[in-house]
């Protein structure tokens, strides 16, 4: 009915329920008679799903030992992940530094044959020495251009796979949601089932209870009865004797 983030922050604080518009008051009394049942432990699910951020214990130092750990598992994950991305793009910049490399010296190659071919006067070793450092320059000045692109290009790819490794946590968080709610779910229709039962129960011993006070009631109605019988007999017998005893005299 809430929602992940929505329900731990009502969780935390309740108050937060009243200012939710999107919700009937019957959903809010559900939201209220559930949260305030001690056997779903829904803190200690919010705490959980929070990586235990929240409802630590009060021992101060354990909460900054938790803390601590905490941060610095993130900080790893990230690490590794930007480590990762920097290593592949290291791959792709130095294949592609080799081709272009081999492109140049081809380049070199054929310029000293062509000068060699055209018959370059006298064989200047000075002048090919210039043109060799040139060409080394502007080797190094690509090779520094590709060393920038490579860097700036770095980042971009790092918060890719940092948003790509946020919503499969999203979706694993929303799948074991789901799983909970649905287990959750199969342990009230069970409670429900078990409370049936025992409804059933009591009510057949309350059904054999009547039954056993009838029986009860009518047997000492038995036995009033067989009370006042051998009460009129004793009465008779009695007047039998005075009136004898009135024969004899």
């Amino acid at each position: 009915m809430l929602g992940r983030g929505i329900s731990c922050q009502v969780v935390e604080n309740p108050a937060l329920l009243d200012v939710i518009d999107y919700l009937t008051e019957k959903e809010k009394d559900d939201v209220r008679k559930i949260l305030s049942s001690k056997h779903l432990f829904y803190e200690e699910m919010c705490s959980y799903h929070n990586g235990n951020r929240l409802h630590l214990p009060h021992d101060l130092k354990l909460q900054r030992s938790l803390q601590l750990a905490l941060r610095r598992r993130d900080e790893n994950e990230n690490d590794d992940v930007r480590r990762h991305q920097h290593d592949d793009l290291d791959d792709d910049d130095h294949d592609m530094e080799t081709d272009d490399h081999d492109e140049l010296e081809e380049n070199h190659a054929s310029h000293g044959d062509n000068r060699a071919i055209f018959g370059a006067p006298g064989g200047s070793t000075k002048r090919s020495r210039q043109s060799q450092v040139h060409e080394d320059a502007c080797f190094q000045k690509f090779l520094n251009s590709q060393d920038c692109n490579k860097s700036s290009f770095s980042c971009p790819p790092v918060a890719q796979a940092d948003t790509n490794q946020v919503l499969p946590d999203y979706s694993r968080a929303a799948w074991l949601q789901k799983q909970w709610t649905e287990s959750r779910s199969l342990q009230l229709e069970e409670q429900k089932l078990q409370i049936q039962v025992e409804m059933l129960e009591l009510e057949k011993q309350r059904f054999k209870w009547q039954r056993f006070s009838k029986k009860s009631d009518c047997e000492l109605e038995k036995i009033r009865m067989e009370n006042g019988r051998m009460k009129l007999e004793n009465e008779r017998m009695a007047l039998e004797l005075k009136r004898k005893a009135l024969a004899a005299d």
